[in-house]
């Protein structure tokens, strides 16, 4: 990807999702007054200027056993009719991960949870779509026990079960946002507002 193209969308998808976070309709005039007259951003405005009112933000997170499963899980999101906003490589820490994973605050799994995540390199999409999109997305990757016949058991196989084995940690592959509510929350924690 040349300079000019990067720039170009990464100013676009910033426009987008502040729009988004926002709901102020300025954000999507500047991006087409701004961009109308480059063919690269041709298709970021028509998404932008075409995004329904019930649309929202959310993430999808590839999980440490999906390691390397990056074109599949991106694969997977566009087939479910959702947009790709934004995608970014993270070494994980450990305050960004106990945000992410608050509800399970005070439970017995939360610090070991911590730790396996903690220094991980993982991949994490903001992601737009509307209820619909967000219901197949999570009909598709099936219960948090990775069934057959899942996008989850694509992913990570069997595999998962020498992992809850060895440290009591189900590492299923992928997340996806439960609700609207939790993915504007966790969007603001992987793609902090600058």
């Amino acid at each position: 990807m040349n300079l000019r193209k990067y720039l170009i969308e990464n100013i676009a998808h910033n426009i987008i999702y502040c729009s988004m976070f926002s709901g102020n309709p300025r954000f999507k005039k500047l991006l087409v007054n701004v961009y109308v007259f480059d063919e690269l951003a041709s298709v970021f405005l028509l998404k932008a200027a075409n995004k329904s009112k019930d649309t929202f933000l959310f993430v999808v997170l590839q999980k440490p056993l999906a390691s390397g499963k990056e074109d599949e899980i991106e694969k997977f999101i566009n087939d479910c009719g959702a947009t790709i906003v934004n995608r970014k490589k993270v070494r994980v820490d450990s305050k960004l991960i106990a945000k992410h994973y608050r509800q399970f605050s005070g439970k017995k799994i939360f610090f070991p949870l911590i730790k396996y995540f903690t220094g991980q390199v993982i991949t994490v999409w903001l992601v737009n779509g509307d209820m619909k999109t967000l219901t197949k997305m999570r009909d598709k990757i099936g219960s948090h026990e990775v069934e057959k016949d899942s996008f989850r058991y694509d992913l990570v196989g069997s595999s998962y079960k020498k992992v809850f084995d060895e440290i009591g940690i189900l590492d299923n592959g992928i997340h996806v946002s439960d609700s609207s509510e939790e993915g504007e929350r966790e969007a603001k924690i992987w793609f902090p507002p600058h």
